[in-house]
């Protein structure tokens, strides 16, 4: 038993971690958040993506805190999670833009093809369809989130649940959603 006061290893975390330890996973965020925060903001210098990158990261950490290596660094392994993670949104962004453009081009009320019209829609019920295919709670959270333009504390306090919880339900429904499009419109 460590004595009071005693810090906790990376190691014991990722033990801990490894036996589904929610305590640890907040020990980790607490310890880590500022760090890949700004590490995140070093490589992509946008404030927001910096913010959501990490929330990402963490996500995937309690997704995967089953299969960590506890003798591997956990700050290395979140700093080459967070570089992947941009990387591959710069990706998903450049891709996100295409389509975007020509959505809003197809919303405008300008002479369209068929075509054109159909791939609007095709677009708009896709997005419908990644909503809808998230996990019930992720889902109500997002919803209430985009849709009712909660706080994360508003909907905190409605669902009985934190608001690192909320936190993590978005960063995961985004990823689920970016996803569910990657996976419609592969290249």
């Amino acid at each position: 038993m460590k004595k009071k006061g005693a810090k906790i290893t990376d190691y014991e975390l990722v033990k801990l971690l490894n036996e589904n330890c929610e305590k640890s996973f907040k020990i980790v965020f607490d310890r880590y958040i500022e760090a890949v925060t700004k590490y995140s903001y070093s490589i992509c210098n946008n404030s927001d993506m910096a913010k959501d990158t990490a929330q990402d990261v963490f996500a995937k950490i309690w997704e995967k805190r089953t299969s960590l290596d506890p003798d591997k660094s956990l700050k290395f392994f979140l700093f080459v999670l967070a570089r992947n993670t941009i990387i591959s949104n710069f990706r998903k962004l450049n891709s996100y833009k295409k389509y975007k453009n020509y959505f809003e081009y197809s919303r405008s009320g300008e002479d369209q093809s068929l075509e054109q019209q159909v791939n609007a829609n095709e677009l708009s019920k896709i997005i419908k369809q990644a909503i809808d295919s998230l996990p019930t709670k992720r889902k109500i959270v997002f919803q209430l989130s985009r849709n009712e333009r909660l706080t994360y504390q508003e909907i905190s306090k409605q669902l009985g649940i934190s608001p690192r919880t909320v936190e993590v339900h978005i960063a995961l429904a985004l990823k689920n959603i970016r996803e569910y499009i990657g996976l419609q419109y592969r290249e």
